[in-house]
């Protein structure tokens, strides 16, 4: 598996430019050619984009306007060797999450959408 990066920040939250073409059977556009051009919204960069296969996952939590993954209790930094490894561990946590809402153990939890999973470092290839 890869994963799209800045070459410069590291920021995942990067676009390609592409041609696309409509289907008509399908009512969707279906890219047809990827382009050179590419952008990063983090940092601003241009042409910078570059696919990398990630070393390990990790789970990261949403704080204000950082991504952080420090998501578990007591601040633990978790990574996994698989993707699905850690959806799972976050499937875990959410089901947790609920289970003490219900019993009344807390008074509200983090939404799933302030969650993500990043592919972190590179693999040499």
């Amino acid at each position: 598996m890869k994963i799209a990066r800045c070459k410069h920040c590291g920021s995942s939250d990067v676009t390609q430019d592409a041609l696309a073409a409509w289907e008509e059977d399908a009512q969707q556009w279906r890219v047809t050619s990827v382009l050179d051009n590419s952008d990063c919204n983090a940092c601003g960069g241009e042409d910078c984009v570059e696919l990398v296969t990630p070393e390990h996952f990790e789970v990261q939590q949403l704080i204000g306007q950082e991504w952080t993954n420090a998501w578990l209790a007591d601040d633990v930094s978790q990574t996994f060797s698989t993707k699905r490894e850690a959806e799972t561990e976050l499937d875990n946590h959410m089901a947790d999450q609920l289970d003490a809402l219900r019993h009344g153990e807390v008074q509200d939890i983090v939404p799933r959408e302030h969650f993500r999973i990043a592919g972190i470092g590179e693999k040499a290839e």
